[in-house]
């Protein structure tokens, strides 16, 4: 492969165009490649390095869909939790309160305590997105892999090394056959055009501020209509963050590769506990499917489960036109949740044990106190 000849580093065009104002406020982006109008066209890259362009199209799956959907038992958790128990956990949940009083928690009567179980149905599915953009190096004399070394390979033709399933990366890495070197394009101040001096915002570049009698000379220019840029400090060019002082860039189509796992899920809990609460406690693995492409659940005794599953899998295939879909995995967990009903003094009160941790939940504790007031 032989390297391109760079290109003799001119200089930066100076004072073209209208002399900007001299504006303070307004914060220099630096750009990370030429304009997109000054790079040469890459044939099979014309229309996906545009700026508005997110992702590259990816070709036809090459596998087959799950042929069936799964099925899945009926099940009830064997965990239990006795009066006693869920008293014990109340009264330490209590004592960890700076507002709350344990006399409650140890004085209640409890009159039911009631066991049920949430299911928890989790879907993941793993997507390659690939996207393109111009960007551009220091040029220090490194080789330069241009169009006259062959035609540049599509998008998704580049070998990008694949993680693990269901752990996200983030890969860039240089399009073969798309190098050029180009003149810095930033080494110019963009804040004055490369003038050296800006038109002076206090008399907006006419040297004279009032008008008739109290016309008079402006003191922030002196006259002269125009201040000298500060970015630069009146020499047209800046130390330059691009090219590192080079004068040179050697410019590319950057391909970025995104793997990320997409993650939908519905919970259905039938007590009054938040159904958000079950998502981060454990419980048991009822069910565990991994395919590259999966069915729905057909035949779980919840009927709501088969419809979520059905609805959120539709909806995941829909990535498919954006990236490439490497796998999906789908999981239904049982957590076991006891609502106690309680009775302290004259207030009714209920509280949630749940999980396979014994993670309580209670939002109307009977005893407690704000800035200082005393328990009751």
């Amino acid at each position: 492969m032989q390297p391109s000849k760079p290109s003799q580093v001119q200089p930066a065009a100076q004072g073209e165009g209208e002399m900007p104002f001299d504006d303070s406020s307004q914060q220099m982006a630096v750009p990370s490649a030429p304009p997109i109008q000054e790079m040469e066209r890459i044939k099979g890259y014309e229309e996906i390095v545009k700026p508005n362009v997110t992702h590259v199209t990816p070709p036809p799956p090459s596998y087959q869909e799950a042929t069936q959907g799964a099925s899945v038992d009926r099940w009830i958790s064997n965990k239990s939790l006795t009066e006693d128990e869920a008293r014990a956990l109340l009264v330490a949940e209590a004592k960890s309160k700076c507002c709350w009083g344990k006399g409650a928690a140890e004085g209640m009567t409890i009159s039911s305590l009631q066991k049920s179980t949430a299911v928890h149905y989790v879907l993941r599915t793993f997507v390659e997105t690939r996207s393109t953009e111009w960007a551009s190096v220091p040029f220090k004399g490194q080789p330069v892999d241009g169009p006259q070394n062959g035609q540049a390979p599509a998008p998704w033709d580049i070998h990008v090394q694949q993680p693990e399933m269901f752990r996200d990366a983030r890969m860039q890495c240089e399009v073969p056959h798309t190098a050029s070197v180009r003149t810095c394009h930033y080494c110019m101040c963009l804040r004055c055009g490369g003038f050296g001096r800006t038109r002076c915002n206090s008399c907006r570049g006419k040297g004279v501020k009032g008008v008739g009698d109290n016309r008079r000379q402006c003191l922030s220019c002196g006259g002269s209509g125009k201040r000298t840029c500060f970015n630069c400090r009146g020499h047209g060019r800046i130390p330059c963050p691009v090219c590192e002082a080079a004068g040179q860039v050697k410019c590319f189509v950057q391909l970025t590769t995104m793997f990320k796992t997409h993650t939908k899920d519905f919970i259905l809990e039938q007590t009054p506990l938040p159904d958000e609460l079950i998502r981060n406690v454990p419980g048991a693995t009822l069910f565990n499917e991994t395919q590259p492409l999966l069915n729905p659940i057909q035949s779980c005794p919840e009927q709501q489960v088969n419809a979520a599953s059905a609805s959120l899998i539709q909806e995941h295939r829909g990535l498919a036109q954006t990236g490439r879909i490497w796998m999906q995995n789908h999981v239904i967990r049982g957590v076991p949740v006891f609502q106690c009903d309680c009775q302290w003094k004259d207030k009714e009160f209920q509280f949630f044990v749940y999980g396979d941790n014994r993670t309580l939940h209670t939002d109307g504790y009977p005893q407690t106190c704000c800035c200082g007031c005393q328990l009751l």
